[in-house]
């Protein structure tokens, strides 16, 4: 939002909205949604150039809570689109399919 504020003019101090500022520029996707959208086409890419997606590295974890892996990022996505992961993989290799699923993406991220 801080490039978009600078792209328009203003800076912090005029405190503008961040709905606002993309109301001046005729912004319809936020860009949550955008992410959301590129992620999507990207596991559409990956899988019909049939990459594997899952891969294991042989090593002990740190302690903590797990780091998110791009994997658990698009599990997510798919999920939110009520498909399971083995569901969108086969999906995508259909391309045609996958993008009519793409355009159906909302506008604004729920």
């Amino acid at each position: 939002m801080a490039c978009l504020g600078k792209i328009e003019g203003v800076t912090k101090r005029d405190r503008p909205r961040n709905t606002v500022i993309q109301e001046w520029l005729s912004l319809t996707r936020d860009i949550i949604a955008r992410t959301w959208q590129r992620r999507l086409q990207y596991i559409g890419c990956v899988v019909q150039m049939e990459q594997a997606l899952e891969g294991y590295v042989h090593q002990r974890r740190s302690r903590g809570r797990p780091k998110r892996r791009w994997l658990d990022e698009i599990k997510e996505d798919v999920e939110s689109l009520n498909i399971t992961i083995h569901g969108a993989t086969s999906t995508a290799q259909d391309q045609a399919t996958w993008r009519r699923i793409q355009r159906k993406l909302p506008l604004r991220a729920s």
